[in-house]
């Protein structure tokens, strides 16, 4: 299985023609039709005039491709950002030489959980900070080139919704896997990674509930949720009440001091 990953200043091209890029992979590389799924982000930062540069990232699993370890050598790379750049340029507008192209290998480990976003956080707040999520309107864009419009149908009946996803600005290096002070504030007890809800966990997952305003095509509009623009979404649910928990629940005086300012 291939991943590229198109990041680019221009407006989302739409499904058939991400379908169309990641054809060319797939071609390039011997994978099977169906091999290579394409994912759009949409790139903030560059320069504000002119053609912005357009990056791909490909990630490769060890056991795809031609190549004996099913990862392609140089002379493929070469080939294949060639016509990557061709293929890009051509549906973007832009030159064939403002399409960079890196390619990654990802080792095939039985152990080894690889979630592909469904969709992606579009709007709302934009800056990474801890309380008042409340107001925060924002857009859970479904993935159009995997997914078609009707993975959501039926969705609009539901209020609220569940959302898993990950928190892809936490570098890897200041993942906590002990214990720590929530938030670091030491008027609060030291407690493990797993008895609190920060964003610096071991996998780097959130999970949150948010109120679904509007399905509109690929869109969920959304208030509420706790995610910046640009946040790749795992999995959208709609929230069922008999999910809620049974009985009373209890929490200690510092997650409720925590939670007071969230929303």
């Amino acid at each position: 299985m291939a991943v590229l990953t198109l990041l680019s200043r221009a407006a989302d091209p739409g499904r058939e023609r991400l379908a169309g890029i990641g054809s060319v992979v797939e071609r390039t590389l011997g994978l099977p039709e169906g091999g290579c799924g394409v994912t759009w982000r949409q790139w903030l930062t560059g320069a504000e005039d002119g053609p912005a540069p357009v990056a791909c990232l490909l990630t490769v699993d060890e056991a795809d491709g031609d190549e004996a370890d099913g990862f392609p050598d140089a002379g493929k790379q070469a080939l294949l950002g060639k016509s990557l750049g061709e293929e890009v340029g051509r549906t973007l507008g832009v030159a064939a030489t403002e399409v960079q192209l890196a390619v990654e290998r990802r080792a095939s480990d039985p152990a080894l959980v690889v979630s592909r976003p469904v969709a992606t956080v579009v709007g709302g707040r934009s800056e990474v900070r801890d309380d008042d999520w409340a107001a925060v309107s924002s857009v859970i864009r479904l993935d159009a080139a995997r997914f078609p419009a009707e993975a959501l149908a039926g969705l609009a009946d539901f209020s609220h919704l569940e959302v898993v996803f990950h928190f892809d600005r936490v570098p890897v290096g200041k993942i906590e896997r002990s214990a720590r002070h929530p938030r670091g504030n030491t008027d609060w007890p030291l407690v493990g990674i797993f008895a609190q809800r920060g964003k610096n966990r071991p996998n780097r997952i959130g999970v949150s509930r948010c109120r679904l305003v509007e399905v509109a095509g690929y869109d969920l509009r959304v208030a509420g949720l706790d995610a910046v623009d640009g946040t790749p979404v795992l999995d959208i649910k709609p929230y069922m009440a008999e999910y809620g928990p049974r009985g009373t629940t209890e929490q200690p005086r510092w997650a409720t001091e925590l939670m007071r300012d969230y929303y």
